[in-house]
């Protein structure tokens, strides 16, 4: 299995400007976490969140990634949005492979094909405490 079969687990902050029909159309400020699930070799990433406010007409919304100091003040516009069985998928073109790569970790004797519990591949400048699956080393 390649890289990309392996799951991302990263947490952005989505918000959205929404004129509440229960107050009086006074405008809230709904924000919504969204789960990175994939990252394509173009470096762009896949998001999945509850599709509830995306299917509201006039909503519009911005996406920030987390880094070491919260989330950054740029939000990040999708180039692609769909929904899947509740959820709403999006696609985020980041910054082209903005991506570190793989780090070795030496703990001991590893063969091919032998499990490991975690690599870290963090995005340059920012804070991703995350982690692919387990897998197999190649």
């Amino acid at each position: 299995m390649d890289q990309r079969g392996f799951v991302r687990k990263s947490i952005v902050r989505i918000s959205f400007k929404w004129p509440n029909p229960d107050n009086k159309g006074k405008i809230l400020t709904v924000v919504l976490p969204g789960t990175i699930v994939s990252i394509k070799d173009d470096g762009s990433c896949v998001v999945l969140a509850d599709d509830t406010f995306f299917r509201q007409e006039n909503c519009p919304f911005v996406v920030n990634l987390p880094t070491a100091g919260g989330y950054d003040g740029v939000p990040v516009a999708p180039s692609m949005q769909f929904f899947v069985d509740g959820f709403c998928a999006l696609v985020l073109q980041v910054q082209p492979n903005g991506y570190v790569p793989p780090v070795t970790f030496e703990t001991g004797p590893v063969r091919r094909e032998e499990k490991v519990y975690g690599f870290l591949f963090p995005q340059e400048d920012f804070f991703t405490p995350t982690m692919y699956c387990p897998g197999n080393v190649t």
